[in-house]
């Protein structure tokens, strides 16, 4: 009676006995339970005997609490930009623009579009200016010539979310506390244990007896970072813990600028001495940057602190009365040619008097050299002398190439542009 009336039911999966209580609770014995015993929670079970023995409606179950375990569904823009439109049809007014790495949440789907939801980027100023309010995006383009166009992002469910809809396979965050007791939901594949800095030593110590892929060291406002971080590595040194750590850094609304600023003083300092091993930028209500600015922004970071090079390494004199040509414009020129080699160190220096010693580690040396002249490095040793200014950045490719360190650039998609206005 107490579960017929609501009372709390069973997240976990039912044995051969609680099964047939529940038949007989529900008065259907004339159905039969599949065999071997699928291993459903109790509600799925309810909605098995429920239909008259119908699987199927067990499963609709599972993924009914698995849709509103997940929250809203979230996609990603994945082109380099696609119009927002009034209505669900190419022919619709567009009312505004989302461009690649926008994640926003969709109200509805429908017919191959998105509905944006009101908390999307801009879509205040869009709805405004839409005739029916209403703000839409399509899914897949491939049938005007566009292609992929939006990515349905995977859900981010807690433990307890797991728990209670599994998904095998899953990642699962927990606190330690949470580790400890056994809180992980037995779907999950891997167990990332979270932590804030404020745990004692011996409750650190207990990470040693824990299965985890690694920490995330997430550290609440109230704290300092750096203090905090500091110590949990020293309590990991004192107890032998190698386990890997990532930082997670919660940057509120700002611009890109100032994003920038904060990771690299709160955590690239951390990184640069060897503590931890990544970051996951994950930004506060509020914040709209996009994840193409928050991966390269990621990565930039790593490379700066000699973890992972994933883009030319460029290295600047600041620039004095003594140099003999435009630093700034230069520096442009060459990272726009040159920007997609890992791997490759490149200097430009505005004059020979401190340039050369300034660019010791670098692989290639753009100098100036006389006015109008500029003088080409490999490594430390001048193999060109007096290059005109307007041929110099040519010539330091023929030379990047010349010691097999060049490759092509990646080429956008042929039309991707115009094809991004017709979406």
């Amino acid at each position: 009676l107490w579960r017929l009336l609501g009372g709390p039911m069973s997240k976990k999966p039912l044995d051969e006995a609680a099964v047939l209580e529940l038949q007989a609770d529900l008065f259907a014995e004339d159905v039969d339970p599949p065999s071997p015993l699928p291993a459903w929670a109790e509600d799925q079970w309810i909605a098995f005997f429920e239909s008259g023995g119908d699987a199927a409606a067990a499963e609709a179950e599972l993924a009914r609490k698995a849709a509103a375990a997940a929250g809203p569904p979230r996609y990603e823009v994945v082109h380099r930009a696609c119009f927002v439109r009034a209505e669900p049809s190419v022919k619709a007014k567009p009312v505004g623009q989302q461009t690649r790495g926008t994640v926003f949440e969709a109200s509805a789907v429908r017919d191959g579009w998105v509905k944006l939801s009101h908390n999307a980027p801009g879509f205040d100023a869009m709805s405004s200016s839409s005739p029916t309010g209403e703000c839409w995006m399509l899914i897949d383009g491939s049938e005007v010539g566009l292609g992929e166009l939006l990515r349905l992002r995977p859900p981010q469910l807690s433990a307890a979310a797991l728990a209670a809809a599994p998904v095998e396979g899953a990642v699962a965050l927990v606190s330690l506390e949470e580790a400890a007791s056994g809180a992980a939901p037995p779907c999950a594949g891997r167990v990332v244990v979270r932590l804030s800095g404020e745990e004692s030593a011996e409750e650190v110590r207990q990470l040693k007896a824990l299965p985890h892929a690694f920490v995330l060291l997430d550290p609440p406002a109230s704290l300092s970072r750096l203090h905090a971080s500091r110590r949990v590595f020293s309590l990991f040194e004192q107890e032998g813990i190698d386990s890997a750590v990532i930082h997670a850094f919660r940057p509120p609304p700002s611009d890109g600028n100032e994003l920038a600023l904060q990771l690299g003083s709160q955590v690239g300092g951390l990184l640069c001495d060897g503590l931890g091993d990544g970051v996951a930028i994950v930004p506060q209500e509020g914040a709209s940057f996009g994840t193409d600015f928050l991966r390269t922004t990621s990565f930039g970071l790593l490379q700066g602190a000699r973890m992972r090079s994933t883009k030319t390494e460029f290295v600047s004199c600041p620039s004095c009365g003594r140099t003999l040509f435009d630093l700034q414009e230069v520096t442009a020129q060459i990272s726009s040619r040159t920007g997609h080699l890992p791997g490759v160190a490149i200097a430009i220096m505005g004059c020979i008097v401190n340039g050369p010693g300034e660019m010791a580690d670098a692989d290639f040396g753009y100098v100036g050299g006389a006015p109008g002249k500029v003088d080409l490095y490999v490594g430390k040793e001048v193999v060109r002398r007096g290059i005109p200014n307007e041929d110099a950045c040519d010539q330091l490719i023929e030379l990047i190439k010349e010691n097999g360190m060049w490759k092509e650039p990646e080429e956008e998609e042929a039309g991707e542009e115009s094809a991004a206005v017709a979406a």
